[in-house]
């Protein structure tokens, strides 16, 4: 019924010329396919009527899948129907390649294969993507390089990965070169100072260089630019080759070709160079040889007078091969006003101010920028309703001083433009709706604007493509009376029937079963299309990180279809990925310009991908610094059982200095344990919880200052050193709102956790907490400002603050909170003095916190922005018994943002209103890049 050449129609229809009854389907593939695929693409039912056309349409999508060579059917007599069987043979299709032999530069490689993943096998791609490889090598200078090929099957998949395995060998060096100059019919003796010159200048430096060929070629330019200037218009270079395989040296010989010399001499020029003159006249190609000296000057001329050199003179003369330009520039024409005829309905000086700026500021006379100052000018009456205005004249017109100049433009305004009827054909309800509303509801004419029928047409376009009209297509017809009163008639076409998802055919074979790729996708046979959820589903499977590349995209077809088939085409990643990471670290900045020191920071991940055949990952990270160790296991699902619950379990082992700016530290915090996280995600709302048990210790290591730290901290002295273990529960939910995650303008993002500590053993029962925090950011545009609004609120319900562990407690101040001050060393603050008397201020924390964070941000200059803020926040110890005006901590400031594609780049100083101690700094300079995503105007 099917090869590769295509589908026999006919005899589809000679076999299956009256419809039956199905009694049994089967089938066999020697080619690895799921019971639950084949019968979901060929949507064929045992019970069922079956026509020729369900048969032809079950082949097509099963001809769509791209892995069989060949499909029969058969079809035999049974009790009470017909059995159906399918045989299905499989073609080979290209997994993977993978290449040896180099270290760097791999991917560059790879790229020359060009057959994609789950593409049918092609050996002639393969051979051609070899000799590629090989070429380029040569070209690098690897003259003796070998490329290897092995195939390795996989015969239940029916899969073929490429093993391809590069020797280099020695890259050659260029021993010796020889170069020939002479004209096109025959090399003549009279070009040896040019071959002299030309040997010293380009190519005696290429000698005992490595061989590449790019290299060649970009000295072989500069050749040509070099005699092209030197009046040889005309050049032709040839190169050959001469490889001494056994020395690995190469041996070129250079042939320079070059036709009658005329050279261009120019003298009393200025404002253009030698090169842009040169370059104006080489324009003319190879005939600028033969032209007559005077009609280069007229060129010349022009390209003056376009710059406003309007007393330009250009005297040439030509002798023997040689061609001289005097050129007397004159003064450059300026331009001191600019004067507008005839604008009745808009100041001239409101045209001349947002239509000529950059002709005046350019203070000459430009054509190329008078041009654009005009197509401005049109353009600006036509925003503002004057449909028919026109340039009917603009002229320089001299000034009482000489090469001075004013433009003196002449405008026909035309007639204002209102529009003053709205139609939607045959949708007359959607007037109500959307930008037609305010008209619709005031019939007040609307002054006309191109850019408001273009916002009524995307809108139209956006509405019916929600409703699954995606082949609907919206044309306005304006029509305009004597009265200059616009009509808009707005015709839809192409929405009597609502298109719909099709099958998802999933290209190739994939390691991940056919029904946990299905339950990824967030739309469903039969379901109005909608864009958003294609985009929804390539998000889905694009985190469950295991696919290396991800397409999923409509089937192209020549008709229209009320079911739209997706293809969804995926690559499968490695399943084993080692990752390594090394480097210096900065700890801290402290006292304006003294860093707190450079420690290491070596670590790594090793991480297993989908090793359940579920979509799950299996992550093991490993940190070290000199203040820093970090050990994390983590396992991963999708999907808990068959519900949509993203289900993760983790072990970790955490030790970190506190504070790091310290010398020494005032405690070490450890945290080891295990959690089971369980979370959901919507669209716009993500909730989680997470349930474990932790073993929390904060260590003071330094048994002297130990009582000490402890009382400057608030903490019970009985409680150091002692692991404790606890229960942990947190509840979140998170709704993010945003426009955009890393540079919001406009929405809105909250957080609310709730995490509760309970003690497992009785003696430490006082320590148990349960932890609350809220915040809520803004984001509202204002034109090219956007106001970002920040609000937290964090409590921890306890009796005693000093039975809380000090990195459970709330802190404020640094670059995402209360900037002005250190990172976590906003008031209440401990103070130590150790034995030779030396005070310390340590941070304490908060039993309650709340902040607040406003800014404005404003655009500078390209990717580069501004921002004023005012951050303000409160730290309590006892409750509420703190919260009074005099406790509350408030910086002023402004920044910098520079916006790159990982986050923005921030720099910030921030202002105390009040210090507290006399050693504290008035003013904190804090700079970061971001990590997290900008939920808030701090962050």
């Amino acid at each position: 019924m099917y090869k590769r050449q295509g589908v026999d129609d006919d005899k589809i229809e000679q076999v299956f010329n009256e419809p039956f009854m199905l009694e049994r389907l089967t089938f066999f593939s020697d080619i690895s396919l799921e019971k639950d695929e084949f019968f979901y693409l060929v949507d064929l039912q045992e019970g069922m009527l079956v026509h020729a056309a369900a048969i032809k349409k079950a082949l097509s999508y099963l001809i769509k899948k791209n892995i069989f060579r060949e499909i029969g059917l058969s079809i035999n007599q049974g009790v009470n129907g017909k059995w159906l069987h399918f045989e299905l043979k499989g073609a080979w299709i290209f997994w993977q390649v993978k290449l040896s032999g180099v270290l760097w530069g791999k991917d560059s490689y790879r790229n020359y294969y060009l057959m994609d993943p789950g593409d049918l096998f092609d050996e002639d791609k393969h051979n051609h993507a070899v000799k590629k490889i090989k070429e380029v090598l040569r070209n690098e200078g690897y003259f003796n390089n070998t490329v290897t090929s092995s195939f390795t099957y996989d015969h239940d998949r029916k899969a073929i990965t490429v093993n391809l395995r590069i020797k280099k060998g020695n890259c050659f060096r260029i021993e010796t070169i020889d170069l020939a100059v002479g004209t096109e019919d025959d090399t003549i003796d009279d070009y040896s100072f040019l071959k002299n010159r030309l040997y010293k200048k380009f190519l005696r430096g290429l000698t005992h260089h490595y061989y590449e060929k790019e290299m060649l070629n970009q000295q072989a330019q500069m050749i040509t630019d070099y005699l092209t200037r030197k009046g040889f218009l005309s050049t032709t270079i040839s190169l050959k080759e001469q490889v001494d395989m056994a020395n690995k040296r190469v041996h070129i010989h250079w042939t320079i070709a070059i036709q009658h010399k005329r050279r261009f001499i120019f003298f009393g020029n200025y404002f253009f160079s030698q090169r842009q003159l040169l370059h104006t006249i080489l324009q003319f190609g190879r005939s600028v040889g033969l032209l007559p000296a005077a009609i280069l000057s007229e060129e010349i001329v022009r390209l003056y007078h376009e710059k406003g050199f309007w007393d330009v003179v250009v005297e040439s003369q030509e002798e023997e091969d040689r061609c001289f330009f005097l050129i007397k520039e004159g003064k450059h024409a300026t331009l001191t006003t600019v004067e507008i005829h005839q604008a009745y309905h808009i100041e001239p000086a409101y045209l001349i101010k947002h239509c000529f700026r950059m002709l005046v500021k350019n203070k000459y006379i430009d054509k190329e920028i008078t041009k654009q100052c005009l197509d401005n000018l049109i353009a600006l009456y036509h925003k503002q309703g004057f449909l028919s205005a026109a340039v009917v004249d603009h002229n320089f017109v001299a000034t009482e001083i000489p090469s001075v100049y004013k433009l003196v433009v002449t405008i026909d305004e035309g007639r204002k433009c209102y529009i003053t009827d709205i139609q939607i054909d045959s949708f007359p309800e959607l007037l109500d709706r959307g930008p037609f509303r305010a008209w619709h509801k005031h019939k007040k004419p609307l002054l006309f604007d191109t850019a408001r029928i273009q916002e009524q047409q995307q809108w139209l376009l956006e509405h019916f493509r929600q409703l699954g009209f995606i082949y609907v297509t919206v044309t306005p017809d304006i029509e305009t009376d004597d009265q200059n009163n616009v009509s808009v008639i707005w015709h839809i076409d192409h929405v009597t029937d609502k298109v719909c998802f099709g099958k998802t055919v999933v290209l190739g074979t994939n390691r991940l079963p056919f029904a946990y790729i299905m339950r990824e996708l967030a739309y469903q046979q039969g379901q109005v299309w909608n864009q958003e959820k294609l985009k929804q589903s390539f998000l889905r499977l694009k985190e469950l990180d295991i696919f290396e590349s991800i397409q999923l995209y409509p089937a192209r077809t020549q008709k229209l279809e009320r079911e739209k088939s997706i293809i969804l085409k995926l690559q499968n990643d490695d399943r084993f990925e080692i990752k390594t990471r090394a480097g210096l670290a900065l700890q801290s900045i402290q006292n304006y310009q003294t860093f707190g020191g450079v420690t290491y920071k070596i670590g790594g991940s090793f991480l297993v991908k989908n090793p359940g055949n579920v979509g799950d990952q299996l992550l093991l990270d490993l940190d070290f610094a000199g203040s820093h160790r970090e050990i994390i296991g983590s396992y991963r699902r999708p999907w808990f059982w068959n519900i949509p619950l993203r289900t993760m379990v983790k072990c970790y082992s955490i030790k970190y200095d506190y504070p790091i700016r310290s010398d020494p530290n005032i405690y070490t915090a450890i945290q080891n344990g295990f959690l089971v996280n369980i979370q959901r995600r919507s669209l716009h709302a993500d909730s989680s919880i997470n349930i474990g048990i932790e073993w929390m210790e904060t260590a003071i290591r330094d048994t002297a200052r130990a009582d000490c730290l402890a009382r400057a901290i608030n903490f019970e002295p009985q409680l150091l050193n002692k692991m404790i273990p606890f229960f942990s529960c947190e509840p979140a939910i998170v709704f993010d709102y945003l426009d955009h995650n890393l540079n919001p303008t406009s929405g809105m993002f909250l957080v609310f956790s709730l995490k509760g500590m309970l003690p497992l053993q009785p003696k430490h029962f006082d320590s148990y907490f349960v932890k609350l925090l809220f915040e809520q950011s803004f984001f509202v545009p204002l034109r090219s400002l956007v106001l970002a609004l920040r609000f937290r609120f964090g409590h921890i319900f306890h009796q005693q603050f000093c039975a809380i562990m000090p990195f459970e407690r709330f802190y404020l101040g640094g670059s995402h909170s209360l900037r002005g001050y250190e990172a976590d060393m906003a008031p209440p603050l401990g103070l130590c003095v150790d034995d030779s008397g030396k005070k310390e201020f340590v941070p304490r924390g908060g039993k309650t916190m709340v902040n607040a964070n406003f800014e404005i941000r404003f655009p500078l200059i390209k990717r580069l922005g501004g921002v004023v803020f005012q951050d303000i926040g409160l730290l309590s110890s006892d409750n509420f018994a703190d919260f009074n005006p005099e406790n509350v901590l408030a910086a002023t400031g402004f920044g910098f943002r520079f916006h790159t594609p990982l986050g923005p780049l921030r720099f910030d100083i921030g202002w105390k209103w009040r210090r507290n101690r006399q050693v504290e700094r008035a003013a904190e300079e804090l700079m970061d890049v971001e990590k997290e995503l900008p939920k808030g105007p701090a962050d």
